[in-house]
């Protein structure tokens, strides 16, 4: 397997604030990996107060890519280097 930095970190984003919202029941996990195509999954499902979207970080190119949401799942091909895969939730409630 090549050299694959990966770290998996999951950013709460919210506007009302850490303390009334409560992200605790959500999970963000790697549930497949082939070559250098990995797949994540999520618990969220999107509705009128809570939304949520993938995002990977390239550190090589300084860049952030949103990815695309197949139902709480997402897939992405990564080359060698260094990323940040991110789910980020939001509540506007």
């Amino acid at each position: 397997m090549k050299k694959l930095l990966l770290l998996l970190t999951i950013l709460f984003t919210s506007l009302t604030g850490w303390s009334k919202c409560d992200f605790s029941g959500i999970t963000f996990k790697k549930v497949q990996q082939q070559a250098n195509d990995m797949y994540f999954q999520t618990n969220m499902h999107s509705d009128e107060c809570w939304y949520y979207y993938f995002t990977v970080y390239d550190y090589q190119l300084n860049k952030v890519d949103t990815l695309e949401d197949w139902g709480g799942y997402t897939g992405v091909s990564f080359g060698k280097g260094k990323y940040q895969m991110r789910l980020n939730v939001v509540n506007e409630c």
